[in-house]
């Protein structure tokens, strides 16, 4: 799967901007795709069919286009978004992993620890504690854990 990086709106002309504008039909349509994910982030009954609905299309127009732009289906790019904006609220926010977990569309904590694992390959206790600064619980056999291409885990330096 190809990395997913999460911007809330990408500028477009503006002159100050570092980024590049997107003009491609292509890249409207996704930024599209991951603002109305965005919008919808605390819902937990958000899912495929209503994102489909959201942008106007069929559930497989839609999973052919992102599987064709981003090699994910619309499931997947739900949930990557998800777990992507909790890492990032464990890394800065105090908040419990349930508050986080809740306020990122999960409403059993439980299946967030599981999916956030299978992601990261730590539970999110583990990765807020090391990107808050004791890496020691990141350590595998004596080895901080690090991408491995497969999975986009967060590199310690």
């Amino acid at each position: 799967m190809k990395p997913i990086h999460v911007v809330k709106k990408l500028p477009i002309g503006d002159e100050q901007s570092p980024c590049r504008p997107l003009l491609s039909r292509e890249g409207r349509f996704l930024q599209e795709v991951i603002d109305t994910i965005l919008d919808n982030l605390d819902n937990n009954k958000f899912e495929v069919p209503v994102l489909a609905q959201k942008v106007y299309l069929s559930v497989s127009q839609l999973n052919r286009r992102l599987k064709k732009l981003v090699n994910a289906s619309p499931g997947q790019l739900i949930r990557d978004i998800r777990l992507q904006i909790a890492a990032d609220l464990l890394a800065k926010d105090a908040a419990s992993v349930g508050v986080i977990a809740f306020n990122v569309g999960y409403q059993n904590h439980t299946h967030f620890c599981r999916s956030f694992k299978r992601r990261y390959r730590c539970s999110p206790s583990e990765y807020a504690r090391a990107k808050r600064g004791s890496v020691g619980s990141l350590r595998e056999n004596g080895k901080i854990l690090r991408n491995d291409g497969k999975h986009r885990v967060w590199g310690i330096p």
